[in-house]
């Protein structure tokens, strides 16, 4: 890089002789090097950022960060980066969760890319009032650094402006004092006391300690101004944080380097911001791009550039036994108007209608802050490359990602200037690129989530057509996943709950996706009657029930890895079947090993919606209920101890991340944060619906993100965020959290959809037909028969499985009546028709068997829901339990 000043190197050309002529010169400068490396070894300053340091950055979901600690781990890649920040807490209104959400996915994004290199404390280091201290407390900055006594660098970003209005001294206990610095410096001045090396120290001021100025011309502020009133409140805190800095230098020696930083803008800034909204505006429409009272002169860098300074600052110390603290100023050195900014989004994205923008204030001149270069490029070597042009289109794209994730409409693409925006987002990344990327997970081609500019290809691409003329009549969709080249058999394929239960679909909507190296698949026989579905006679292999999906699972030498890679895409028909069964309606879930008793009672609670007399709701996923010690014997075996494996590593950073935000927001999400557990062996997935589908794309996401071949961590975690945002939104707009609370009633779905602030599903949304059978519709006659190959299939492998028999004959019509939760199958039910007109027919919810119901963000007038159901109550039954 262009700052690396202190790591230049030179190169020697010549000839031999005079290779002879200097190697004496060699000799003195080599021992010279290895006195002033030992001297290092010994304690001296070393400031330059190599694998060995160990950086502490404060602010570290912030802007800047964040992008510094990637931008660490991507150049030097030091040995550990401690990130330390409090997070927005108690996010209890769509501003704040918006501002919460960016700094979440900021922070898994250093997750995911530190890794084990990366440590994250959110705690608020600010200082109580020492009186108010308990005995044995141990302020938190003092245990960081007491954990991590290698320390060579700390960056303070932390800023609480401008979200708080902090006191300087406060008032009450448990009210900490805006004194971060204080905090910072007095850590500094005890390592210094303790004989170590004191760590380079980098805090981040602002360009608002100068004063607003009308001067016309207007001229850029140098490091030299001197400064008498600052901005804003924002400012004054910051110069009393050059003035600590100055104070702790001439009375104890702590060298430190700021930064003013000017307007950084890019890619995961803040949401409110100006330029944030402006481009939100701008590739959405709805609102006038600027507003006309915003009419400074401001100075705007984007945020590479300023990271390049901090990288370059972080490696600066003047020559010399005096070494005073220095400011720098972190600018273009060029004022640019937020109205030219406008004029530049529009380039791109004309607003298609007038919009009323507030009249302009002409009486009074604008505000001008732009800053001078000269001393960082003379002292850093720091010079801006991104023109404000090319950042400006840097920030666009970003944004259009964001308005249209996983693959999602386009929206004037018929502009080559808009196109040309597009082409610039992640279209244009590598798929393994995280910084390009910036955080977006690339899915593969298969996946309904997926770019179709920008995916990975996989195994799956082939059978997509396959699977589609397969189940093109089928309104429900019954499917297992088994990748593994060892596999056998499918015990789902032979054994049922009990002799009438009803297992399958019947035809041929019932797939299994089994790798065509398997076993089971190359020992399987063709049936010859499915042929001709394909037209060009390709023969079609089952299972028992299961029509057996062949997929080409690449074989490795390695066991585990093939393991780990099979799993990880394994999940990816289980949490993303849209394109597999792009005709249905609902697609069933289910581990091989696990038995369903009856199809039509799964699909009725699938059906449901927490009952609420004005809106409308459908269930977007119908899910198992964990519990703790099945949870307990997925991580330990407690029958062979021995065999116990620690978990990857990706699994436990990601659990860890999980954690952290829990903890944050624990009283804003379900049940004060307690985990709602899952069973994610089976689920039940509603399609057709792009509320539902966003919603799986947001968990698979998660897993392509962290690398992890479970799904069950993911799937928690994010229902957990869209439960917590549909609360906040819905209680915002008035309606109350309706499906939360010891007195919600279940009924089928469509219920008190006349409100008038919601609009009725169309009538292909309709639910699900009652009969199992009648979910396939002019299903050939010929699938109805049974070969022999079937018959012989049927027989039960193993022999008895306790309680569980084999099915001999061919499964009965399903009664049309409906069966009330926890009912047996082997009794017969009569139909009572003693429903009332109104609610008085809505059945109260069984507290006795106790389900919950989640919200999903929702952007149609429909409310979606997932609902966690006991297994054993819907009656899925697991060959494990």
């Amino acid at each position: 890089m262009a700052f690396q000043i202190h790591s230049a190197r030179r190169r020697i050309a010549g000839n031999f002789s005079f290779f002879r002529l200097i190697f004496p010169f060699l000799l003195a400068m080599l021992f010279l090097m290895q006195s002033s490396l030992a001297e290092n070894e010994q304690g001296q300053p070393d400031d330059f950022l190599t694998e060995n340091s160990v950086v502490l950055i404060t602010g570290a979901a912030g802007f800047l960060g964040s992008e510094l600690a990637l931008a660490l781990h991507r150049t030097y890649s030091p040995k550990h980066i401690i990130c330390v920040d409090r997070m927005s807490e108690n996010p209890n209104s769509q501003e704040k969760l918006a501002l919460f959400e960016v700094q979440r996915r900021r922070t898994f994004s250093v997750f995911q890319t530190l890794g084990s290199k990366g440590s994250f404390y959110r705690v608020d280091f600010r200082p109580m009032i020492p009186e108010y201290f308990d005995l044995g407390e141990v302020p938190v900055l003092d245990h960081i650094f007491r954990e991590h006594p290698d320390i060579t660098h700390v960056v303070h970003l932390a800023d609480p402006f401008p979200h708080a209005a902090l006191q300087v001294v406060p008032r009450e206990k448990d009210v900490p004092k805006a004194g971060m610095t204080e905090a910072l410096m007095e850590q500094l001045l005890k390592i210094q006391r303790s004989g170590k090396r004191v760590p380079h120290y980098l805090y981040a001021s602002s360009s608002e300690v100068y004063p607003a100025t009308s001067q016309v011309p207007p001229t850029a502020f140098p490091e030299t101004h001197v400064i008498s009133t600052p901005t804003s409140l924002r400012g004054a805190a910051k110069l009393i944080d050059e003035a600590l800095a100055k104070m702790y230098s001439d009375m104890h020696g702590i060298y430190s380097v700021g930064l003013r930083f000017f307007s950084v803008y890019g890619p995961w800034s803040a949401p409110g911001s100006p330029l944030f909204e402006m481009a939100e505006r701008a590739v959405t429409g709805d609102a006038p791009l600027w507003d006309a009272t915003w009419k400074n002169i401001n100075d705007y860098v984007y945020i590479d550039d300023a990271v390049d300074a901090m990288m370059a600052a972080m490696q600066y110390r003047p020559q010399g036994e005096k070494q005073n603290p220095i400011v720098f100023n972190v600018a273009s050195g060029k004022g640019s108007s937020l109205e030219e900014i406008a004029n530049m989004m529009k380039e791109y994205f004309p607003q298609q209608q007038e919009l009323n923008t507030p009249p302009r204030d002409d009486k009074s001149p604008p505000k001008v802050s732009f800053g001078s270069t000269k001393r960082a490029e003379k002292l850093l070597g720091y010079k801006p490359h991104v023109s404000l042009e090319e950042g400006i289109v840097k920030l666009l794209a970003w944004h259009y990602d964001r308005a249209f994730p996983y693959g999602g409409g386009s929206r004037r693409m018929s502009d080559k200037k808009a196109e040309f925006i597009a082409s610039n987002g992640i279209v244009s990344c590598l798929p393994n690129d995280r910084e390009c990327l910036k955080a977006t997970p690339v899915f593969p081609c298969a996946s309904e989530c997926s770019h179709e500019d920008q995916c990975i290809k996989s195994f799956y691409d082939d059978i997509i057509g396959w699977t589609q003329a397969v189940t093109k009549d089928c309104e429900v969709v019954l499917y297992t996943v088994d990748l593994d080249n060892g596999l056998e058999s499918l015990p789902s394929a032979h054994l049922r709950v009990q002799s009438k239960s009803k297992s399958f679909i019947d035809g041929k909507c019932n797939l299994a996706f089994v790798s065509s190296n398997s076993n089971l698949f190359q020992s399987s026989y063709p049936t010859s009657r499915l042929s001709n579905l394909f037209g060009g006679g390709q023969t079609v292999r089952k299972h028992g029930e299961w029509i057996l999906v062949p997929v080409k699972v690449p074989e490795s030498s390695n066991k585990e890895d093939e393991k780990s890679k099979s799993g990880a895409l394994s999940l990816l028909p289980k949490l993303s079947p849209g394109l597999f069964f792009s005709k249905a309606k609902r697609a069933i879930y289910c581990d091989p090993n696990i038995l369903l008793d009856n199809i039509e009672k799964l699909l009725e609670e699938a059906s449901m919606q927490p009952y609420n007399e004005e809106i409308e709701g459908r269930t977007a996923m119908l899910i198992g209920k964990g519990d703790i010690a099945d949870k307990f014997a997925q991580e330990y075996d407690f029958d062979n101890p021995q065999r116990q494996t620690l978990a990857p590593v990706e699994t436990v950073v990601q659990n860890a991340a999980y954690r952290m935000i829990r903890i944050a927001v624990s009283n804003m999400l379900f049940d004060n944060g307690i985990m709602e557990l899952m069973d994610s062996r089976w689920m039940v997935h509603t399609l057709q619906s792009d509320d539902s589908r966003l919603f799986r794309c947001d968990v698979f996401g998660e897993v392509i993100q962290w690398e992890v071949d479970s799904d069950r961590s993911a799937l928690e975690f994010v229902l957990g965020l869209h439960d917590m945002w549909s609360q906040v939104i819905e209680r915002e707009s008035g309606d109350g959290t309706w499906w939360i609370g010891e007195n919600v009633r279940t009924v089928p779905e469509g219920h008190g959809e006349q409100g008038s602030h919601r609009r009725r599903l169309q009538e292909e949304e309709e639910k699900v037909g009652v009969t199992v059978e009648g979910v396939v519709n002019n299903a050939d006659s010929a699938d109805e028969e049974e070969s022999d190959v079937d018959k012989e299939d049927a027989m039960v492998e193993g022999g008895d499985k306790s309680g569980i028999q084999a099915e001999q004959v061919r499964q009965e019509e399903v009664d049309h009546g409906e069966i009330q939760r926890g009912e047996s199958l082997d009794e017969d039910s009569d139909s009572e028709d003693d429903e009332t007109d109104g609610a008085d027919n809505l059945s109260e919810r069984d507290h006795s068997s106790y389900d919950t119901w989640m919200g999903v963000l929702s952007a149609s007038s429909v409310k979606y829901f997932v609902r966690i159901v006991a297994s054993s109550e819907v009656g899925v039954v697991s060959l494990e339990d």
